[in-house]
């Protein structure tokens, strides 16, 4: 729920927000309310070199989030 989303310079369709209340009060969402943020960051131009073998890095073969584990 709290995680960012990407949108790319090509998407044309209009963004949306999840939003979950985990209280045990109703909430009423009004129009013009502020429920979440944008952060824009520069897109930059990249060029991709083919291989056919990565280095090894700190990281291996963990998954997401592998990084915060110890």
């Amino acid at each position: 729920m709290n995680s960012p989303g990407t949108i790319d310079a090509g998407y044309r369709n209009e963004w949306m927000a999840i939003v979950v209340n985990l209280s045990n009060k109703e909430v009423t969402l009004k129009k013009g309310e502020r429920i979440c943020q944008i952060i824009l960051s520069k897109m930059y131009e990249y060029k991709f070199i083919e291989t056919n073998e990565l280095p090894e890095s700190e990281r291996g073969k963990g998954g997401f989030g592998s990084t915060g584990k110890k």
